[in-house]
């Protein structure tokens, strides 16, 4: 019996935890991979970014890459590395997210992104330090070369999370 693979998009999955209220959140993305393996190294890339953007409180427990035509199958990495952004120490609660809308040949995605800082943005808006701005940066540029927009449908918003806009445009 011959099993075939199927092909894109797959979907990268981090598992981030708070280690003082022990929370955790997951964030997706939709890969433009051809495959589970370049899937996987993707992710493991994308990790790498995101663990500059997060306070040291946070901590990226796993990561998966997976197809939403096989469920429940794809590798899962434990990783459990702290966030390594410095900052002034100050965070906000895990539910408190950057909300980006990711654009691209007349597409759009929205992706929230946990564990802001505090020093990054408050009720007056982002205001990011040269090194958090250049590890999103990277962040971003990394998100443009291996993440699909997905055309996704408007869904009403929901008071649960507190959300501070940003709109990267590829």
């Amino acid at each position: 019996m011959t099993i075939t693979l199927p092909g894109p998009p797959y979907k990268g999955t981090f598992q981030i935890r708070d280690t003082v209220s022990h929370a955790g959140w997951s964030e997706s993305l939709w890969l433009n991979t051809p495959d589970f393996v370049v899937s996987r190294t993707v992710v493991q890339e994308l990790a790498a970014l995101r663990i500059a953007l997060l306070p040291p409180r946070y901590r990226l427990d796993r990561t998966r890459a997976s197809n939403p035509k096989l469920p429940r199958a794809g590798p899962t990495d434990e990783l459990k590395r702290h966030g390594s952004y410095k900052g002034d120490g100050t965070t906000h609660r895990q539910n408190t997210t950057l909300r980006l809308r990711l654009q691209g040949g007349g597409y759009q995605t929205p992706y929230n992104l946990g564990g802001v800082p505090g020093d990054v943005a408050d009720a007056a808006g982002t205001h990011p330090t040269e090194v958090w701005q250049a590890a999103f940066d990277l962040f971003v540029a990394a998100l443009r070369k291996h993440c699909v927009m997905v055309c996704q449908p408007h869904r009403p918003r929901e008071p649960r999370q507190d959300n501070i806009a940003a709109i990267v445009q590829g």
